[in-house]
C-alpha cells in the first residue's frame, strides 16, 4: 500500500529555540515519529504535525522542506500552523454587518464569544476559551469594520473588511534542543497583536441563458500581520521567527457557472460549479529565498474545484425543505496524501415551517484521503429558533467519526449554542 511520504524535514520557531529536524513514518503501522541529531523519539503519532507537537510540547507553526538529493539545498514545500491556529481563526473571523445595538453571542466547550455592533459596520468582538481557564487565559478582543458595496447599475459588488486587536494564549514548549521530555518544558505566555485586511470583488454575472446558465468572475485577498510577544524562561519579548505563523498574505480568483430551474410551482433546483485558485504569497516568497518552485506554488498547488447542488421545496401548506450536496476537489496532489485530503464533501438536509420560526438541519461531512473515500467522517445536527423579530437562538452538535469509524460516534462531540438580539 502506498502510504505517501515516509520522511519529512521541518523547521519551527519556539520561544527558546529556532530549530529543524526530521519526522518519519513507520512503514508497517503508518504512524509518525521524529529523529533529532541521532536520537529517535518513538511517538506513534497519526500525522507528521502530531509528531512535531508530541516532540516539543507546543509550537506556533512549522515549515516542511523538500530534500533535493545529497548535493542540493532543501527547498520549502509547505507551511502549517499549530498553536497559532487559535489566534489566526480569531482575527480571520468576520461577523459581517449588523444593526446598531445588535448583540450576538455563542457558547461551546472551547469558545464563548460575543459580538456587539456599535454601528451597522463597526463591531466589538470578544472571545474566551473556557476549557483553558484552569491552565491559563486564551482570549481575544478586536474591533471589526465591514463594508458591503454594490455598483450601480450593473449590480456588481463585494466587501471590504478591516480588523485589529489582541489575542492572548499560552503554550508548553521545550526549553532546549535535545531535551524533549515533559519535565523539560516550560509555560510561555503569548500575546499576539494582529491587524487583518481583506475583501472581495465580484463582477456582474453574465446571463448566458437567462437564469438557466450564468457566469461570474470574482477575486479576493486576505492579509494579516500578527506580531507575537512571548514571555517565559529564556524567551525574548518579540519572536520574529514566528511572525509568519501568525501572518497571512493570500490572493484568490475564481470563475463560477451557476443555474436555476423551477421544476414546479413548489420545487426549485439550483447548482453551481466554481474553479478557484488561491496563492499563499508568504509560501511563494519563502520558496523563492530557499530555491523552491515558485511556479508550482503559484500556478499548480492552489487550484481547486467546488461544486454545489440544492433541491428546495417552498410549500404553501407544509414545511419548507432543502437538500444540498457539495464539496471541493483539490486539483493538485497534496504533499502528504495520507495526512491531507484531496477532496472534501458534505450533504445537508434542512426543514423549516413556512412561518420561519423553526429551522432544523442535519449535516454529514466526508473526505477523500490517501486515495480512499470516507463517505462520512462527521455528523451534526442544528436547531434555530426565531420566536420574534430581532431574536434568534440556536444550538448545534457534531460528532467526529475518524476514518468513517461509526464505533467512535459520541467519543468526540462538540456542542455550541448561540443567540442574536436586535434592540
Amino acid at each position: 500500500m502506498d502510504r505517501g511520504l515516509t520522511q519529512q524535514a521541518f523547521s519551527f520557531d519556539n520561544p527558546a529555540e529556532y530549530h529543524a529536524f526530521t519526522s518519519y513514518r513507520d512503514p508497517l503501522s503508518g504512524t509518525w515519529s521524529t529523529l533529532e541529531y541521532g536520537t529517535s523519539y518513538t511517538l506513534a503519532a497519526p500525522t507528521s504535525p502530531d509528531a512535531i507537537v508530541r516532540s516539543m510540547g507546543g509550537a506556533s507553526g512549522f515549515m516542511i522542506y523538500r530534500i533535493n538529493g545529497w548535493d542540493g539545498a532543501p527547498a520549502l514545500a509547505a507551511r502549517g500552523v499549530l498553536d497559532a491556529a487559535k489566534a489566526n481563526a480569531f482575527f480571520d473571523a468576520d461577523p459581517g454587518a449588523g444593526k446598531t445595538g445588535e448583540l450576538y453571542t455563542s457558547a461551546g466547550a472551547s469558545e464563548v464569544a460575543a459580538t456587539w455592533f456599535a454601528t451597522p459596520r463597526l463591531a466589538l468582538v470578544g472571545s474566551v476559551d473556557p476549557s483553558a481557564l484552569a491552565n491559563g487565559l486564551r482570549a481575544g478582543l478586536k474591533l471589526n469594520y465591514h463594508d458591503d458595496f454594490t455598483r450601480l447599475p450593473d449590480g456588481s459588488g463585494g466587501y471590504l473588511r478591516l480588523a485589529g486587536g489582541v489575542y492572548t494564549d499560552y503554550l508548553d514548549a521545550s526549553r532546549a534542543t535535545g531535551d524533549r521530555a515533559a519535565a523539560d518544558r516550560a509555560r510561555y505566555q503569548v500575546r499576539v497583536v494582529g491587524l487583518q485586511f481583506d475583501g472581495r470583488d465580484d463582477l456582474a454575472a453574465w446571463k448566458l441563458a437567462s437564469e438557466h446558465l450564468r457566469l461570474q468572475l470574482g477575486a479576493d485577498w486576505s492579509t494579516r500581520l500578527g506580531v507575537p510577544l512571548r514571555f517565559g524562561p529564556g524567551a525574548s519579548t518579540l519572536s520574529g521567527g514566528a511572525v509568519a505563523d501568525y501572518s497571512q498574505a493570500d490572493v484568490g480568483a475564481d470563475a463560477s457557472l451557476a443555474g436555476s430551474e423551477q421544476l414546479s410551482p413548489e420545487w426549485r433546483l439550483d447548482w453551481a460549479l466554481r474553479l478557484r485558485g488561491q496563492a499563499d504569497l508568504i509560501l511563494a516568497g519563502t520558496e523563492a529565498m530557499t530555491g523552491g518552485s515558485v511556479r508550482q506554488s503559484l500556478l499548480r498547488d492552489p487550484w481547486r474545484a467546488t461544486f454545489g447542488l440544492a433541491l428546495s421545496r417552498a410549500s404553501s401548506s407544509g414545511p419548507n425543505t432543502r437538500i444540498e450536496v457539495g464539496g471541493t476537489q483539490f486539483l493538485a496532489a497534496p504533499l502528504d496524501p495520507s495526512a491531507s485530503p484531496s477532496g472534501t464533501h458534505h450533504a445537508v438536509l434542512s426543514v423549516a415551517p413556512g412561518s420561519g420560526v423553526v429551522n432544523f438541519g442535519v449535516v454529514a461531512r466526508g473526505e477523500t484521503i490517501d486515495h480512499r473515500l470516507v463517505p462520512v467522517n462527521a455528523l451534526g445536527v442544528s436547531l434555530d429558533l426565531r420566536p420574534r423579530d430581532g431574536l434568534a437562538v440556536g444550538a448545534s452538535a457534531e460528532t467526529a467519526l475518524p476514518g468513517g469509524d461509526w464505533r467512535q460516534a459520541g467519543d468526540r462531540v462538540s456542542v455550541s449554542v448561540s443567540a442574536r438580539l436586535s434592540l
